[in-house]
């Protein structure tokens, strides 16, 4: 499990530095050490005693970079990039990770179903990524959002990061981007804002809290409905409230 953590703490750097050389030297040992892991999980789901084996992790063959479980993995890794990047207005780092890749892996690369959808809209069988893949498009193209693509593009991406082998890496820097961009919206886009008087004042209770974590990005998710003038699912809406709520 030392080598499984190295590998993790090797990708965690590459993400968070956006650093495309580093991200595609170590995608490979990534992904070897994801299916090392899947692997020993179902073995011991059907209770087969490999599942108490150690030893050291396999490595991959050309063919085994072509799996399904696999792409999906590298998609996960490259979406985690991309959303950094996107969040640091980084375009040239997403599109040095995509020349990084296709001349290590050629065209079809790990990531590449992920990098269509970042950098060009690509649509996936996903309709998450795609939606993700479209606002990180638009967010590295400096399109302007008002205030209702701003809680669109920060519920998306929430979600998005809770599905993702990088979670911890992302919410930091997610909530950041959430606190920055309403502090902006209520200090200079108030002509945005539905009805201001009332419906800042939760917005500014919220970002009077100053852990960025999940739970606020919920809770000012929540109370940015109003000035959006946003009605959405009530189940979508518990859902929400349970994340706004720490332990």
């Amino acid at each position: 499990m030392t080598d499984v953590k190295t590998r993790k703490e090797w990708m965690n750097r590459a993400v968070t530095g956006l650093d495309p050389a580093l991200f595609t030297e170590h995608l490979v040992g990534w992904l070897e050490a994801t299916a090392y892991l899947r692997s020993r999980s179902e073995a011991a789901a059907s209770k087969d005693p490999i599942a108490e084996l150690g030893g050291a992790i396999p490595l991959f063959s050309a063919a085994d970079l072509e799996k399904p479980p696999v792409r999906a993995v590298a998609d996960d890794a490259v979406f985690a990039f991309c959303i950094i990047a996107a969040l640091a207005a980084d375009k040239a780092a997403v599109e040095k990770l995509e020349a990084s890749l296709s001349a290590r892996f050629g065209e079809a690369f790990p990531g590449s179903a992920a990098l269509g959808c970042c950098l060009r809209g690509s649509e996936t069988g996903d309709p998450l990524d795609t939606a993700v893949g479209a606002f990180i498009k638009d967010m590295l193209e400096a399109k302007a959002f008002d205030p209702r693509d701003i809680w669109n593009a920060g519920l998306r991406l929430l979600e998005k990061a809770r599905q993702s082998n990088f979670v911890q890496e992302l919410i930091g820097v997610l909530a950041k981007w959430h606190r920055d961009r309403w502090t902006h919206i209520i200090t200079q886009q108030l002509f945005n804002v539905t009805r201001p008087r009332a419906t800042v004042p939760p917005i500014e209770e919220v970002l009077s809290d100053d852990r960025n974590d999940q739970c606020f990005i919920a809770c000012l998710l929540i109370a940015a409905t109003g000035a959006v003038d946003l009605e959405f699912d009530e189940a979508y809406r518990a859902h929400l409230q349970a994340l706004a709520r720490r332990g």
